[in-house]
């Protein structure tokens, strides 16, 4: 892993994960093997990762930054109801995690901003409908 020679990781890992399917540790490191470098990821090492991640939280659900790692994959996927969920999750797991609090800050004011723009967008397709007030 440290050597970013994630194929070969993987290889390493999938056996172990198997062999050790409570072992929160390993399905979080078989993700990041997956995911390699977020931004160069594409979709399928994304849903490896995710699936991976999941195995993780199942295996230990305060497993430490997988509710973090998942919020920063649904987030580079524009799922942002996902992302802010992982994030709000993360900080469950630990309220100090100044990284998941600023992401979760953020793509909350981002939803927002999408929710003012729909409401005032389907106001003014109410209006040209004559639905209007």
């Amino acid at each position: 892993m440290l050597l970013r020679k994630w194929d070969k990781a993987i290889e390493i890992l999938i056996p172990a994960a198997e062999a050790n399917a409570h072992n929160a540790m390993i399905w979080s490191n078989l993700a990041a093997a997956h995911l390699g470098r977020l931004e160069l990821a594409g979709p399928k090492a994304q849903q490896d990762a995710i699936e991976a991640y999941k195995r993780a939280l199942q295996a230990d659900p305060k497993a430490p930054n997988v509710h973090y790692n998942l919020g920063l994959i649904f987030k580079e996927r524009g799922e942002l109801d996902n992302a802010i969920e992982m994030f709000e999750r993360a900080l469950e797991v630990d309220p100090d995690d100044r990284d998941a609090n600023y992401w979760l800050d953020l793509l909350e004011r981002a939803r927002n901003e999408v929710d003012k723009l729909e409401a005032r967008d389907g106001k003014a397709a109410g209006d040209a409908n004559g639905d209007g007030a």
